[in-house]
């Protein structure tokens, strides 16, 4: 069962608040518990009480990320506002999370030899099914085009976690947050120019 943030403690939400703050600067993998007490003013044993080890702080860290990301996802969904303009919205904020992150996180995410990588890729299918859904709405309301096949949607939602991990893709663009920019923009706009363009 999985933990709601309410449902822990003071200590145990500084904890992670700490970690978290700490993971996004410098990657997962270069912090240690020990550094993260240390930051937090909270000692070992505290730490062990409510989290198991470090991969167990970092996935709930980066649940919490995912589910603030879907959260406001579903808050910009249900908007009075164009499909355009709710795409534009989502990928400014899309972007605005990303300056948060060090480039050592966000290549950490994207590293499938992690001990994170079943469960963030756990989070990464749920988020795609809801994008899914988000442009078959937009299609049903003929803001975007019929032909389109929902299964290639969902083909090109898929491929773009392993494009944006391509190691000739990571050569050409080695800053991991322009290249989710670049894939973003390319799944929404191919090769037309954005609005703000036309």
């Amino acid at each position: 069962m999985k933990i709601q943030q309410t449902e822990l403690p003071k200590k145990a939400l500084q904890l992670k608040a700490t970690a978290r703050e700490l993971f996004m600067r410098h990657g997962i993998r270069r912090v240690t518990i020990e550094e993260i007490c240390k930051t937090s003013g909270i000692s070992k044993m505290t730490f062990y009480k409510y989290f198991s080890n470090k991969t167990d702080i970092a996935q709930r860290v980066v649940m919490d990320i995912y589910e603030e990301g879907q959260q406001w996802f579903d808050e910009i969904s249900a908007q009075p506002m164009s499909f355009v303009e709710k795409v534009e919205k989502m990928l400014q904020l899309k972007m605005e999370m990303l300056e948060k992150m060090s480039d050592e996180f966000l290549t950490e995410l994207m590293d499938l030899e992690t001990e994170l990588k079943e469960f963030v890729l756990e989070q990464q299918h749920k988020h795609i099914q809801h994008t899914l859904d988000f442009f078959m709405e937009a299609q049903k309301q003929g803001e975007i085009r019929q032909e389109i096949a929902p299964q290639f949607i969902l083909f090109m939602l898929n491929h773009s976690l392993q494009i944006v991990r391509d190691p000739q893709l990571t050569q050409i663009i080695p800053n991991p947050r322009e290249r989710v920019k670049e894939l973003s923009y390319w799944l929404v706009y191919g090769l037309m120019p954005s609005p703000e363009h036309h």
